[in-house]
């Protein structure tokens, strides 16, 4: 799957979030996702930055639901630990 693609998923979220509190969430994960990629490309070589917790609060309550969020991160190559029971 491209980036291109999983980005249009993305904005296929936006469209159907409909309501401004569904917009205010999509604008929250959008957020999230590019300070993650912001985050690895001004810090390449720090490995904090290049991997992600999924059990984190703000991912597994933001992130981990919207399955185009998770394929973005699996077609950037940003490595995340999956959520331990």
């Amino acid at each position: 799957r491209s980036l291109k693609a999983t980005l249009s998923d993305i904005r296929a979220e936006v469209s159907q979030a409909g309501t401004e509190d569904g917009l205010s969430r999509v604008h929250a994960l959008l957020n999230i996702l590019l300070k993650t990629v912001v985050n690895i490309l001004d810090h390449p070589a720090e490995a904090k930055y290049r991997r992600i917790k999924l059990t984190n609060r703000t991912f597994a309550a933001q992130v981990v639901p919207v399955a185009p969020a998770m394929t973005f991160l699996k077609v950037s190559y940003i490595r995340y630990r999956p959520c331990l029971p």
